[in-house]
């Protein structure tokens, strides 16, 4: 176990294995949303399109005891990923991707549409990583999408993002009632407390607490319903307001 450990680190034996993978490396061209096995120094093709990515390996840290303890900051081998988007400053394409080996993984191509049909939390997540700044998640169509992506920016309080969380489906269970909440936050506004429904009301109770305390105004306190089924009502009026 010791010794596979030792190989499986040491940068000599992985780049032995790049290049007996790279005598094997093969171009594929696959559809969107098409999911693909890779090995290291594979390209993949989105078909009819100026999107593509080569496949690469890097070799991680050294591991400090081999099989035991690797040690703080210690990186293990991982696939690299090259992307190349034409001329496109924003590219509409991202990556999701799963690694099973330091060489190999699977991955498929996603754009904003197949997104909202394929995990799109974690999809529109991957599009906010290549995101320089809010601005990137404006250029997203999608209220969703643009939820996703700004959850990564989170003091920006754009006002025409403040009717977002009323665009978001109501398929996606309590996303909306998650929005309200972090929308309240993000805007320091508690008339976002008011949007939920009768029927939540512990979620517009936590929401009041919430704004109680952002904005120290015990006040809020009066429009919670007093619900037995929770214990925000006392929690609001032990609050210990600032002067």
């Amino acid at each position: 176990m010791v010794i596979m450990s030792l190989m499986r680190i040491n940068p000599l034996f992985l780049l032995l294995i790049l290049f007996i993978s790279n005598s094997y490396a093969k171009t594929h061209t696959v559809t969107l949303s098409e999911k693909i096995e890779f090995n290291s120094g594979d390209i993949i093709i989105l078909k009819d399109s100026f999107f593509s990515v080569e496949i690469g390996s890097d070799p991680g840290t050294t591991c400090a005891v081999p099989g035991f303890n690797c040690g703080s900051g210690y990186s293990p081998p991982y696939p690299t990923y090259l992307v190349k988007c034409g001329e496109k400053k924003l590219c509409p394409y991202v990556l999701m991707t799963n690694q099973k080996t330091a060489t190999s993984g699977g991955l498929s191509i996603e754009d904003e549409t197949s997104c909202e049909k394929n995990d799109p939390e974690n999809c529109f997540s991957q599009f906010a990583r290549y995101a320089d700044g809010d601005t990137s998640c404006m250029n997203l169509i999608s209220p969703l999408g643009r939820y996703y992506c700004l959850k990564r920016f989170e003091k920006s309080a754009r006002p025409e993002n403040k009717g977002l969380c009323e665009k978001l489906p109501e398929s996606i269970y309590a996303l909306k009632w998650n929005c309200y909440y972090e929308y309240a936050v993000r805007y320091r506004d508690a008339s976002f407390c008011d949007k939920y429904s009768q029927s939540e009301r512990s979620g517009r109770d936590r929401c009041l607490l919430q704004m109680a305390t952002i904005l120290n105004d015990q006040s809020l306190c009066h429009k919670m319903s007093g619900s037995k089924e929770d214990s925000y009502l006392e929690q609001c009026r032990n609050l210990k307001i600032k002067k």
